[in-house]
């Protein structure tokens, strides 16, 4: 462990402990030796050493990190669209390929992955010695519960949660120019500062076209594991909102300022919205399958009407190019 820590101490050194997940706050700061601003500010050439603040946690980049890790699809899109995947050594968890091309879908499974027990709800538990052994230097994840954070630390090795996932006792709402800031902070810590733009323009189009068919009604936003009696929603910090709202259909928890919350089938019924967007991790059948057999599932609307659409999940959170692939997607479900 010792002579582990002394190889990676150049690249990272973290430098305050914290990190929490479920939940949301604004993009993640980039400090540079001469500069500091949000990542909304000029895309100079990167500079190191750098310092990213990821929740609670800061940690400081020395060069560009090369050994990189992710949990579930966290982060995945931002090293396509960036041309970073490559930096990827090992993966945990489940990625849901089919909202890939077949060529970003076959680079994705060709990633090792790191043998993990399911804990549910999209976590896992994993060796974290495993983790170790493959030396790297920057571990993307949404739920650091998921890893042993202080010996991952020890070992001079960073965990990188996107802002969406901080808990934040004042959440504010997220727009699609949380996608393009992410977008932007990976481009920084990676050093590839000038391919963030042309990432962000080609989507800022695509989320501009997605606009021009609206529908109108109420949604609700709930992820379903099959067999699994717990259900979650999604309110006005996660990009289910966003993607509603470009489509003209009004999230009835968007008062919640939770990025995500647990939700009675008593709680659908009292908002009862026009259609229900089930969130699913791959198996979409048996998510609508697990949902309609709720007890008082069968007398909402949304189900009685057959307005039951399935979504994969990383079409939706974090902020991502995935989320503009997700509001291309629900535009042509409502057609």
């Amino acid at each position: 462990m010792h002579k582990l820590r002394r190889a990676l101490a150049p690249l990272v050194v973290v430098t305050m402990l914290g990190l929490s997940a479920c939940g949301n706050a604004q993009s993640a700061k980039v400090t540079t030796p001469n500069t500091e601003s949000s990542t909304t500010a000029s895309m100079d050439a990167a500079q190191y050493p750098q310092t990213v603040k990821a929740c609670d946690t800061s940690f400081d980049i020395k060069k560009a990190p090369e050994r990189v890790m992710f949990i579930n699809s966290t982060g995945t899109s931002a090293l396509l669209d960036l041309g970073l995947i490559d930096r990827v050594v090992a993966r945990i968890g489940v990625v849901e390929t089919s909202t890939y091309s077949q060529e970003d879908a076959k680079k994705i499974k060709d990633i090792e992955v790191i043998e993990s027990a399911v804990k549910g709800g999209g976590h896992y538990n994993v060796s974290t010695e495993a983790v170790i052994e493959k030396h790297p230097d920057l571990i993307i994840a949404s739920n650091p519960a998921d890893l042993d954070v202080q010996k991952l630390y020890d070992a001079g090795i960073a965990i990188y949660v996107p802002e969406e996932f901080c808990v934040r006792d004042n959440t504010e709402k997220v727009t699609f120019d949380n996608v393009y800031r992410e977008i932007r902070t990976f481009a920084k810590v990676f050093g590839v500062t000038d391919r963030a733009e042309k990432v962000i323009e080609k989507l800022k189009g695509e989320v501009k076209a997605s606009g021009s068919t609206k529908v109108s009604g109420t949604a609700a936003a709930v992820f379903v594991v099959p067999g699994d009696s717990k259900f979650y929603a999604y309110g006005n910090s996660s990009m289910v909102t966003p993607q509603f709202e470009a489509l003209g259909l009004k999230n009835v928890y968007g008062n919640e300022k939770k990025r995500v919350f647990t939700v009675s089938t008593e709680s659908l019924l009292e908002h009862n919205p026009d259609r229900i967007i089930i969130l699913h991790q791959g198996d979409e059948q048996g998510a609508i399958e697990t949902f309609k057999q709720a007890h008082g599932a069968s007398d909402l609307r949304a189900v009685r009407e057959g307005n039951l659409i399935g979504m994969p999940f990383p079409l939706t959170d974090p902020p991502s190019s995935l989320s503009v692939e997700g509001l291309k997607y629900l535009q042509n479900k409502l057609k």
